[in-house]
């Protein structure tokens, strides 16, 4: 399976970074994170999900199965849906 990357706009104001592009981007640099050209229209960088704090990571879980961070129902998102 196809590690799933991110770009700085979409990881700013997560648990664990900086709340704007350029703050992540800055610490992708300080941190020396992997990446990979972006495709999308505007360029930049994305960056792998395993490079980014644990913190991060728990986030973005919890977000994929519709809760926050604290195990809370994220408003219109539930697993049943």
């Amino acid at each position: 399976m196809k590690e799933q990357h991110l770009s700085a706009a979409e990881l700013a104001g997560l648990a664990g970074l900086p709340t704007t592009e350029r703050g992540v981007r800055k610490r992708a640099v300080a941190g020396a994170w992997p990446s990979r050209a972006r495709s999308a229209a505007g360029g930049g960088r994305e960056y792998p999900l395993s490079c980014l704090p644990a913190e991060t990571q728990t986030a973005l879980a919890a977000r994929a199965l519709g809760r926050t961070s604290r195990g809370e129902e994220v408003e219109g998102e539930s697993v049943d849906n």
